[in-house]
């Protein structure tokens, strides 16, 4: 049982909470070292984090797989979340970009950057993500 404290009174109520483990998508992860990731989901917010190692080859900057379908609609423009993502292109380059939720889906997306981001071989992106789910 969880308290909850709203204005001056407090609440009694259960929290819906929930860990656990999930596995991110994307065309081109390396079978070498399987993507990983965990989340956290408290009441309609989901937390995530992850990586992923790249196997090679030019793809999109869209990753999937993440453990719950974002919400239908909400205020946050087109986006039902956002986060930041670290991409490392060489042992001594690493990138930080925006990252969003689309609404009622399962993947999320490099925000500003070309659709033909490089993910040549042996390069991380590491996701620490929050979104609103239904």
């Amino acid at each position: 049982m969880a308290y909850l404290k709203r204005g001056n009174s407090v609440v009694q109520g259960a929290l819906d909470y929930e860990e656990g483990a999930w596995t991110p998508t994307f065309s081109n992860a390396s079978s070498s070292y399987p993507p990983v990731g965990q989340y956290i989901k408290t009441g309609k917010l989901v937390h995530c984090w992850g990586w992923i190692l790249t196997d090679g080859g030019t793809s999109g900057t869209t990753f999937g797989g993440l453990p719950f379908t974002s919400a239908t609609s909400g205020t946050i423009g087109n986006a039902q979340g956002c986060g930041t993502t670290g991409y490392q292109n060489t042992s001594d380059d690493y990138s930080q970009f925006g990252t969003y939720v689309a609404h009622n889906a399962k993947t999320f997306i490099f925000a500003y950057v070309s659709s033909s981001v490089d993910f040549g071989a042996d390069k991380q992106a590491l996701f620490n993500i929050f979104y609103r789910i239904d």
